[in-house]
């Protein structure tokens, strides 16, 4: 069995280290304090080593399913949880939509950098952290709703890792809600509104502005239309599943 710990530091100065579990298979984690780190590292490195070879020897017990992935790596868990959403991670079983998915992506990416995030083991105790980190985006004037975007993202990530016995609790548990109150109020156009805008745009985007107000359809659904979706039979538009918010199929603008 063999221990070490990797030259250079994390971007938060941390560092590191590995050892090789009673499966012989060599596991990571990262030490939790800039001060003596890299030491820190080498001697939890070499504890570890021989509490997992009395397991070996069939002196200590296996350990849980949670305790077995506290060393594996933060991205390679990431990797799996984004291909199952998009797979089949949205609603019904549908894959995430290619916006969500970017987000669930780059958010995580977010977290990693900013919690120093190695292995699933470095997000035990991190809520003082998180709240952190929250406060900061709020105080770069960013809307609630984005904030508790960021907050729900890593919610998940935890909670589908629990599911899948990857970890016993989530980490976010205790976090308050933020005030996701919109600071602008929208309101529907007014009939007189709507006659002058048909007035005054375009020709060539009069239909696109007629179809928007009396479906509905959000930009992204537009995007997807083509002349496939034009039913003249039903006298509307054919909408596909994968592409529509609720994830089912259905039909709009009925004249």
């Amino acid at each position: 069995m063999a221990t070490g710990v990797k030259r250079k530091p994390t971007k938060g100065g941390l560092f590191q280290a590995y050892f090789t579990d009673y499966t012989g298979k060599k596991r990571y984690f990262t030490t939790l304090t800039r001060s003596e780190a890299k030491r820190e590292a080498k001697r939890e490195a070499k504890r570890l080593e021989a509490e997992h070879r009395l397991i070996r020897q069939g002196i200590r017990p296996v350990p849980s399913s949670a305790g077995r992935h506290r060393s594996t790596l933060y991205k390679e868990v990431v990797e799996e949880y984004l291909a199952w959403g998009n797979s089949q991670g949205g609603r019904k079983g549908r894959p995430w939509s290619p916006s969500h998915a970017r987000n669930r992506s780059f958010q995580l990416e977010w977290w990693r950098e900013r919690l120093s995030v190695e292995v699933l083991g470095d997000l035990t105790g991190v809520l003082g952290r998180v709240e952190k980190q929250l406060r900061d985006v709020q105080a770069q004037g960013r809307a609630g709703r984005t904030v508790a975007g960021y907050a729900e993202t890593l919610g998940a990530f935890c909670d589908w890792c629990i599911r899948r016995g990857y970890m016993e609790t989530n980490p976010l548990e205790g976090l308050a809600p933020f005030d996701t109150t919109p600071v602008a109020r929208r309101r529907a156009m007014t009939p007189e509104e709507v006659t002058r805008l048909l007035e005054v745009c375009p020709p060539e985007r009069r239909l696109l502005y007629e179809t928007a107000l009396f479906s509905g359809l959000r930009v992204n659904e537009f995007y997807h239309l083509t002349l496939d979706h034009l039913s003249l039979d039903r006298g509307g538009l054919l909408l596909d599943a994968e592409w529509t918010k609720n994830r089912s199929p259905g039909s709009e603008l009925r004249r």
